[in-house]
């Protein structure tokens, strides 16, 4: 039993220098990417994007939605979804430092 906890302990602290080194790569691009667009929203959570278009003044009626999975099968959920994603990884790659081979 105690050897399974450390394992378990061993495998989430590998993922922390990952976190961090991903972290000090995209802040800059993603800081110049919201100074860059005030009005561009980079919620990618789906059930906080159901609930922004579902709040949104005239918007369509959308389903319910309980999951991040049901909120990313709604259509217009997963079609804001895919447009923030690519509008974030073409601009992230745009900025991130070229390093020579």
């Amino acid at each position: 039993m105690f050897s399974h906890h450390r394992h378990r302990r061993a495998r989430y602290n590998q993922r922390e220098p990952g976190r961090e080194a991903l972290t000090a790569i995209l802040s800059k691009p993603i800081a110049a990417l919201q100074a860059a667009g005030a009005s561009l929203s980079l919620e990618i959570e789906p059930l906080k994007v159901h609930k922004e278009l579902s709040d949104k003044p005239g918007g369509a009626e959308l389903p319910a939605a309980t999951s991040a999975d049901e909120a990313s099968a709604i259509p217009a959920v997963k079609a804001v979804l895919d447009a923030r994603v690519a509008a974030m990884t073409k601009q992230v790659i745009m900025r991130l430092p070229v390093s020579p081979l």
